[in-house]
């Protein structure tokens, strides 16, 4: 792991999730639920996402800068 972040709401501060930047420069988001902890990769997470919108939302992409 190189680098970590939480995510949390703004109004009832509940962590959301926590990206991670591993060291092969992969971004996953480390998702808990009670005693399970699951990672999501970011190009899973940006292709579920466009499949449960199913176009009624502009759809996410990833770019390389």
């Amino acid at each position: 792991m190189v680098r970590e972040q939480e995510i949390r709401t703004k109004q009832h501060n509940l962590l959301f999730c926590k990206m991670v930047l591993l060291e092969d420069n992969h971004l996953v988001l480390e998702l808990k639920s009670g005693k399970r902890t699951e990672c999501i990769p970011l190009e899973t997470f940006v292709h579920e996402v466009n499949r449960f919108t199913n176009g009624q939302f502009p759809q996410l992409h990833m770019t390389v800068k």
